[in-house]
C-alpha cells in the first residue's frame, strides 16, 4: 500500500506523534511519501533522518517549477485544472489575503500531483483538517485519488464549521484522535457520520520507563510543556504558584515551550516575584525532554478554553507524564478527562480556577497513598488503552479497510 501524507511542516517537535505514525506504519509494510506544506529547521536523528530526506518540500512561490507544472496540468486537464481551482479560492472569497492564500495552495497542490506522478499512490492522507486538507483535496481533485484525513484540535474548534463539514463529506474517512472530537465531528458530517473514526495517537511506552512514585525533593518541583498560547493557561499555573509560595510552601516550576506568550509569561512572573522559582526552557526534542519529566514531582497542565474556540484535544504531554509515572493536575475541558480520570488516573481542577490548582496541589502533597495510586494507575491506563502500537494497528486496519 502506497499512502501520501500532507503534513503542515515536518518534522515538528510539537508533532512527534505523526512522526511515531509514519515510522510504526512503515514497519507495517504501508509505504509513506510525505509532503510537506512547509519546510522545518528541525533535524531528524539516526535512523529516520531518510524520512526528512525523500520529503517533498514546495518551491518557492514564483519559482519555474511551479509555473511549469501549472501550465502541464492546464493544457493536459483544462477542465479539471478549472473545476478545481474555483473550488480551492471559493473559501473566504471576500478577504483578499486568504483569496491569495487559497490560489497558493492551489498552485502547490498541483505540484505535489506532479511530484507524485510515478509513485503509484493509492491514497492521499492528511493531518489536520485545516491547509493541509485543502491541500490532499486539491490533489485528489486532480489525481482522482482518495483523499481522508486525521482531525486534532486547534483545526476542528476554531475552523469555519461550514467548510469543516464539507471536508468530512468529501473525504473518504476521517480520524479523530479523542471521542469527544468524534462526537463533534459526527454534529457536523449529517450523513456521514459512520466514515468517522476516533484513535488515541498513542505514545510508545516502554520507552518511557516508570519510576516508583515518591515525594522526596524539597523544594517540590513542578513540570509543564507546552507550546506558549492561550489555550494552555500558563498564567493560571504562575498564578497559583504565586499563591503557594506567598502561604510559604516551598515549590520550583520548570516551564517547558515557547509560543507567542513567551514574554508575557516570563514577565507575569517577575512582576509577580516569583521568577526565582520559575524556571522557562525552550522547545525540546523527546530525547532532551525525558529527563525533566523523571526529575518532576507533579505535572501541572491548567487548559482552557480560548477566546476563539480554540482548545486542547488530548495533549501528547500527558500521555508522557502518566507513562513516567508523575501524577497529573489538570482541567475538565474537551478530552483530557479521557485520559486523567479524576482521584484515579489524575486529578482534575475547573478551568481557569486558580485556587482549585493551589487546593487540588495541596491535597496531593498530602495524601502519599492518593499520590502512589494515580501515579501506578495511571501507567497502567497508558500501556492497556494508549500505547503506539495499538493505535497504529487500528490505523492500518482502517486504510485497509478504505483503500
Amino acid at each position: 500500500m502506497r499512502i501520501a501524507y500532507i503534513l503542515g511542516s515536518f518534522p515538528s517537535i510539537s508533532e512527534i506523534f505523526i512522526l511515531n505514525e509514519i515510522v510504526l506504519l512503515k514497519k507495517k509494510d504501508i509505504h509513506i511519501q510525505i509532503i510537506s506544506i512547509n519546510k522545518s529547521d528541525t533535524v531528524l536523528e539516526n535512523d529516520i533522518c531518510n524520512l526528512q530526506v525523500n520529503t517533498i518540500y514546495p518551491p518557492t512561490f514564483f519559482s519555474f517549477i511551479i509555473l511549469k507544472t501549472n501550465l502541464l496540468y492546464l493544457l493536459k486537464r483544462p477542465r479539471v485544472y478549472f473545476k478545481t481551482i474555483v473550488q480551492s479560492i471559493n473559501s473566504y472569497p471576500a478577504l483578499p489575503f486568504q483569496l491569495l492564500k487559497n490560489l497558493r495552495n492551489f498552485f502547490n497542490g498541483v505540484y505535489f500531483t506532479y511530484q507524485l506522478r510515478d509513485q503509484d499512490i493509492e491514497h492521499i492522507h492528511a493531518h489536520f483538517a485545516s491547509q493541509p486538507t485543502c491541500i490532499a483535496m486539491i490533489i485528489s481533485e486532480l489525481s482522482e485519488i482518495a483523499f481522508s484525513f486525521t482531525a486534532h484540535a486547534h483545526d476542528i474548534y476554531t475552523d469555519k464549521k461550514g467548510e469543516l463539514s464539507v471536508k468530512i463529506n468529501r473525504a473518504k474517512f476521517v480520524i479523530t484522535c479523542t471521542a469527544y472530537n468524534k462526537e463533534f465531528l459526527g454534529r457536523l458530517a449529517h450523513q456521514s457520520t459512520a466514515k468517522i473514526y476516533h484513535i488515541y495517537h498513542g505514545l510508545d511506552v516502554s520507552t518511557w520507563p516508570f519510576r516508583i512514585p515518591h515525594i522526596t525533593k524539597n523544594p517540590v518541583q513542578i513540570l509543564t510543556v507546552a507550546r506558549l498560547v492561550k489555550k494552555k493557561g500558563i498564567t493560571y499555573l504562575l498564578k497559583a504558584l504565586k499563591i503557594l509560595l506567598d502561604k510559604g510552601y516551598s515549590v520550583q516550576c520548570t516551564i517547558i515551550g515557547k509560543g507567542p506568550l513567551s514574554r508575557d509569561l516570563v514577565q507575569q512572573s517577575i512582576n509577580a516575584n516569583i521568577s526565582e522559582n520559575v524556571k522557562f526552557i525552550n522547545a525540546l526534542s523527546p530525547r532532551e525532554i525525558k529527563h525533566y519529566y523523571f526529575e518532576a514531582d507533579v505535572f501541572i497542565l491548567p487548559s482552557t478554553v480560548a477566546e476563539d474556540g480554540d482548545m486542547d484535544g488530548l495533549p501528547n504531554v500527558l500521555m508522557e507524564a502518566l507513562a513516567t509515572g508523575v501524577p497529573v493536575i489538570s482541567t475538565t475541558i474537551s478530552a483530557i478527562p479521557e485520559l486523567v480520570e479524576h482521584e484515579q488516573t489524575g486529578l482534575l481542577v475547573p478551568e481557569k480556577n486558580v485556587e482549585a490548582i493551589v487546593d487540588t496541589f495541596l491535597k496531593l502533597m498530602a495524601n502519599y497513598e492518593l499520590f502512589s495510586s494515580i501515579a501506578i494507575n495511571g501507567r497502567k491506563k497508558m500501556v492497556e488503552e494508549f500505547d503506539i502500537e495499538k493505535s497504529t494497528e487500528k490505523l492500518k486496519n482502517i486504510f485497509h479497510s478504505h483503500i
